[in-house]
């Protein structure tokens, strides 16, 4: 059975206490996502809560765990990110990607990210990061991702293709970050 969760926000501005004033233009005014869940089994899942015999806290847990594995099978499993569009006057970032757990073997999560106007974005973060020290950290890390990032020849945009199994290897565009567990690769 697929489940499908679709999210539209435009325009939003935060205007909270909980959202320090320099880290609320972070926050995207803009947000556009359609998330697929298939292979859940609702029914099996469903009948577990209704059979459930719950008289103890430790019953809850029980419940709870057969109440996941009924959910999620031992069969074939994908979450996909059919898109999420995310945007500020800081950022323009596409997203798109899927897990997928397949006759119970190890999971992959396979993600693109495109993104647009990188160099606005990581010259306004360093100006945050006046006022909030700890957004320097970011900008760092925006130039780090800057250089793994392809670019697209047609509109000019960074693009990454990340692939993470679940053994701990990553590569991003091709290039092996980690290998199993977290290993280097040279």
């Amino acid at each position: 059975m697929q489940l499908v969760l679709a999210v539209l926000v435009k325009d939003t501005k935060i205007d909270s206490r909980m959202v320090p004033a320099g880290y609320a233009a972070l926050l995207p005014e803009n947000v556009d996502m359609q998330v697929v869940f298939d292979g859940l089994d609702f029914a099996s899942a469903g009948n577990e809560l209704i059979t459930a015999q719950i008289q103890t806290e430790d019953d809850v847990r029980a419940m709870g765990e057969k109440f996941g594995e009924k959910l999620v099978g031992g069969k074939s499993l994908a979450i996909v990110l059919k898109q999420l569009i995310l945007t500020s006057d800081l950022y323009d970032l596409v997203i798109f990607g899927n897990v997928r757990k397949i006759n119970g073997k190890d999971a992959q999560l396979k993600l693109w990210i495109s993104a647009g106007d990188s160099d606005k974005s990581i010259a306004a973060i360093q100006e945050l990061a006046k006022k909030e020290p700890d957004l320097s950290q970011v900008s760092f890390g925006m130039m780090m991702a800057k250089g793994f990032a392809k670019t697209n020849s047609f509109d000019g945009r960074l693009q990454w293709a990340i692939v993470l199994n679940e053994d701990g290897s990553m590569t991003v565009n091709g290039q092996s970050l980690t290998g199993p567990n977290g290993t280097d690769q040279q």
